[in-house]
């Protein structure tokens, strides 16, 4: 369950940050660069990898271009993700690979850590993208999270969330943690509340067109 850079020289070079009913998974093009995390399988960018971090229903692993652009760009244009989140004008294969490697793997590449894969571990449906997002304006990561329509309702967000939230903390080692969601996302709010965060007001993050309602861990910095 440990997420760490790995130089292997046969792998291959892999979100978000945005609003959704599901979370806010708005990406900041900016991150900054986080401590890496040990890791054993799932190859990505430059030979990262990553090992797949599970719960009681899901698991959560690495976004792959070639294997999960489809799914992912079902999940880009979801009504509950472009009104939560924003349109991100992916509309084909093509946008949702370059869409994986320009903001997915650059994560990985560069903090670590990112957005992975929902999969159920009944059936291996693929149900959305949850994982940690560094974005301008944040002292810290924050929490993005992000379920097809079709899968709302049972609990699957708050479920991926605990399990980014456990891994972060035991894992990784990051004790201050963040939340952003749309203000009017009441859903997304629970789950985050749901997490043991408080709400911290509203605020405007450089990167996001407007005000997202912050969430954060006792104890986290002020922004």
């Amino acid at each position: 369950m440990r997420l760490t850079p790995l130089r292997n020289p046969s792998t291959r070079p892999w979100t978000g940050s945005a609003r959704a009913s599901h979370g806010k998974e708005k990406e900041d093009q900016r991150q900054r660069q986080q401590p890496g995390v040990e890791a054993q399988s799932g190859s990505l960018a430059g030979g990262l990898s990553v090992h797949p971090i599970e719960s009681e229903r899901l698991r959560l692993r690495a976004i792959e271009p070639d294997r999960d652009a489809v799914p992912m760009l079902a999940l880009l244009n979801d009504p509950g993700f472009v009104r939560f989140i924003g349109d991100r004008n992916v509309r084909d294969e093509a946008q949702a690979r370059e869409y994986i490697a320009l903001r997915v793997l650059h994560s990985y590449a560069l903090n670590g850590f990112g957005m992975y894969a929902i999969e159920r571990l009944s059936d291996g449906a693929w149900l959305g993208n949850a994982g940690l997002v560094r974005r301008e304006g944040l002292p810290a990561p924050d929490i993005g999270y992000a379920v097809l329509s079709e899968y709302a309702g049972q609990g699957y967000a708050s479920e991926a969330a605990r399990a980014v939230f456990n891994h972060a903390r035991t894992v990784l080692g990051l004790q201050d943690l963040y939340g952003i969601t749309d203000l009017d996302n009441d859903v997304s709010a629970k789950v985050l509340l749901g997490l043991g965060m408080h709400e911290r007001g509203v605020i405007q993050l450089p990167g996001i067109d407007s005000p997202s309602r912050l969430y954060a861990t006792l104890g986290a910095a002020e922004v």
